[in-house]
């Protein structure tokens, strides 16, 4: 079985099976290609667990960066027909996992990234030119020692003084992910932990899908997709000050990964959740963050993609306890799934100076709250990776984030813990830096929020064809609004208006193909404007390339071809390929192969297929007989005077070679199979000769019959 985590617009991590092959996900991979290696620095492991045992490091540590400086002349690139390919393999002696950083980097438009371990399986991607922020990128973890990548590069968009690729810093694991699973942490939280699919969480939707883990390079916490008063879809983030050391030579949070809907879809699971549902974000900025109640918050790189149907938490600043009368918090302990703690007594504002947790305590900025599972109707507990987690009211609202508490947390006791409150941090010290209020309400100061879903598309299909109109409509706009406005590009693929007022729209699709994206521009009294957009295709497939067909090859030499999925102008349902001329060959999908098997102009073409139409792309490939290689006659497969015929076809154990000749005519018989490799030669001059493969696998081959001065290649499947 193939693991995936994926979203779409999102770089995907995958675990393959032992089964599976990495060129079904990478067409353009080669196994037997040398990749350059370069070996990091020997990691000092022991003395930096022993440095974070001296400084009292909260976090459970990961990993260990590491500073290095490799570049694209640490690879090596190569020319193959209309493209080109850089690889470069990075080593970690005794690594558990690897995670890379790239800084000034700069490729090609639509070039394709991945990162893979060919013996842990492991393989990250695609990634492409837009997942980079101003050149840089953090990937997610591979299992192992090492890391190798791949760049694809189209051969019109290379240009070989822009290229650059800088590998600045990469973690060094020292927790080896599980067999056929992505995260290391999962089921590690103690057993009284409440999966967030339980009955307990009913009602609490929106709240749940609000929180994520974060992944710290180093350790992880929990924090809270929180929405803002003027609804705009800002992607700040809630977490724990204390997440965030400050210390240069520590992570810093453009290397976080944010990872929501790591999440069990049942309520006791034995196995890891469907990775299909986790959505990730990579890299954040600081906005604001104060020691005083330990707030972090943060602004995600990348804007919230509306296909990933996150929620943005409601907040409540008031003083008043009467509104907290019970407490959920929904966290990630020791970074395990989602969970949620309930506390069935009202929470109450810790005023004692003197206790020596949490550290440096000014009396009234933080709520304190007892957790005893299952007791007086309180559930389960809270644990390091906790930090940062959201509390939220019987209204359902953040108060509070969690700021840590009792060190050894037991099911059977009483657990106490303490978050920084929401009413303390929104002046907190009166900087833009250090409080809330210039961030989440700015423009209107409420003194409450409610959880809001992103904004969708009630109506509309992610494919416009020409035949009928398609009418879409934006819907779940929470906050009041004085205008919303629509713009769809590129113009040239619509019929009648582009532009408009109003949350419904009309569209026509032209004569023309392509992507598209419907904006809508969001308009409000003392907010700023913003957008949501809607990606969909209009029409067939359009105009594509087939990747590994230059202008010749050789006789018999097996070239791979390839459509990169990723082209704006695959969109499709089906695909289909066809071979003709001097050429064989077989694909599925995207990628196959095609063999010269006659001097002359072969054809290989692919058929894209929607629900719109089908478009067909061909490419031209001069055959020759290469270096003295092997030479074939072009000639027709049958002629007036020979007929030669292989039935069955597809061969059930044995299948004849009925050839209609002069019965004196001796048949010189070679069977190749798709490497080209002769594994059958012989002589008869029988009318029906058997042919027998039982020793040979499935697959593909060519037989040869040559009569006299002619050639006739047959294809031939072994099912």
């Amino acid at each position: 079985m193939t693991i995936i985590t994926e979203s779409f617009g999102q770089v995907i991590t995958r675990v393959l099976s032992t089964e599976d092959k990495i060129e079904n996900y990478i067409p353009w991979y080669d196994a037997d290609e040398e990749i350059p290696i370069v070996d990091a620095p020997a990691v000092d492991v022991e003395t930096v667990l022993e440095e974070d045992q001296q400084t009292g490091r909260e976090m459970p540590r990961i990993s260990i960066k590491q500073e290095v400086d490799f570049t694209d002349e640490d690879g090596r690139i190569e020319e193959k027909g209309n493209y080109f390919i850089w690889s470069m393999e990075l080593h970690s002696e005794n690594a558990k996992s690897i995670s890379v950083r790239f800084e000034r980097s700069n490729f090609p438009k639509n070039s394709i990234m991945y990162l893979l371990n060919s013996e842990s399986m492991f393989v990250l991607g695609p990634i492409k030119e837009s997942d980079f922020r101003n050149g840089a990128f953090q990937t997610d973890y591979l299992d192992g020692d090492h890391a190798t990548i791949i760049l694809f590069i189209p051969q019109v968009e290379f240009d070989r003084e822009a290229f650059k690729i800088e590998i600045a810093s990469y973690y060094h694991g020292l927790i080896e992910l599980a067999d056929n699973s992505i995260d290391p942490d999962f089921d590690e939280s103690l057993d009284c932990n409440v999966n967030v699919a339980c009955e307990q969480a009913d009602g609490l939707d929106c709240q749940i899908t609000s929180v994520c883990k974060i992944i710290i390079g180093d350790g992880s916490c929990s924090g809270a997709l929180i929405n803002n008063d003027c609804c705009d879809l800002t992607p700040n983030v809630l977490s724990a000050n204390h997440c965030y050391t400050g210390d240069p030579t520590d992570t810093d949070p453009i290397d976080w990964n944010f990872r929501f809907n790591y999440e069990s879809d049942v309520c006791d699971p034995s196995e890891e959740p469907p990775l299909s549902q986790w959505v990730t974000y990579w890299g954040a900025n600081i906005q604001a963050r104060w020691g005083g109640t330990d707030f972090l918050l943060l602004e995600l790189l990348q804007d919230i993609r509306p296909e990933d149907n996150l929620t943005f938490a409601g907040w409540d600043r008031r003083d008043f306890f009467e509104f907290f009368p019970r407490t959920n918090i929904i966290h990630h302990p020791k970074g395990d799934v989602k969970k949620i703690a309930f506390d069935n007594q009202p929470v109450e504002v810790e005023y004692d100076e003197t206790i020596p947790f949490p550290p440096n305590l000014v009396g009234g900025r933080y709520a304190r709250t007892e957790l005893s599972n299952g007791i007086n109707g309180d559930f389960g507990i809270l644990e390091g990776g906790s930090s940062g987690a959201p509390y939220f009211n019987n209204q359902n609202r953040i108060f509070a984030q969690h700021r840590g508490g009792t060190s050894d947390p037991s099911c059977t006791e009483t657990n106490l813990y303490w978050g920084g409150r929401i009413f303390s941090s929104w002046d907190g010290d009166g900087t833009n830096s250090g409080q809330l209020r210039n961030w989440l309400g700015a423009s209107r100061n409420p003194l409450t929020m409610n959880c809001m879903e992103y904004p969708d598309m009630n109506y509309g299909d992610d494919l416009l064809c020409a035949i009928v109109p398609e009418y879409y409509e934006l819907s779940n706009i929470p906050c009041p609004t004085d205008e919303i406005s629509w713009e769809v590009k590129p113009a040239n693929l619509f019929l009648g208006p582009t532009s408009g007022i109003g949350r419904g729209v009309q569209l026509y699709a032209g004569s023309s193909s392509g992507p598209a994206t419907l904006t809508y521009t969001i308009s409000a009294e003392s907010c700023p404007d913003f957008q949501v957009d809607h990606d969909f295709f209009v029409g067939p497939p359009c105009d594509f390339t087939i990747y590994g067909v230059g202008s010749q090859a050789c006789l018999f030499d097996r070239n791979r071809i390839f459509i990169n999925p990723n082209d704006d102008c695959v969109n499709y349902n089906s695909i289909s390929w066809d071979f003709s001329g001097a050429v064989i060959g077989d694909a599925t999908g995207t990628s196959g192969w095609y063999m010269g098997m006659s001097e002359g102009y072969g054809y290989i073409c692919a058929t894209l297929t929607n629900d719109c139409g089908s478009n067909q792309v061909c490419r031209r490939v001069l055959i020759t007989a290469c270096n003295g290689g092997p030479r074939f006659s072009k000639v027709p497969e049958s002629n007036e005077n020979i007929k030669v015929k292989l039935v069955p076809n597809p061969m059930r154990g044995i299948s004849y070679l009925f050839v209609d000749k002069n019965p004196k005519m001796m048949v010189d018989i070679r069977i190749f199979d798709q490497s080209g490799r002769v594994i059958q030669q012989f002589k008869s001059s029988n009318n029906k000769v058997p042919i027998e493969l039982s020793t040979e696998s499935s697959g593909l081959y060519i037989i040869e019959c040559k009569i006299g001065d002619k050639i006739i290649h047959k294809k031939l499947i072994k099912s």
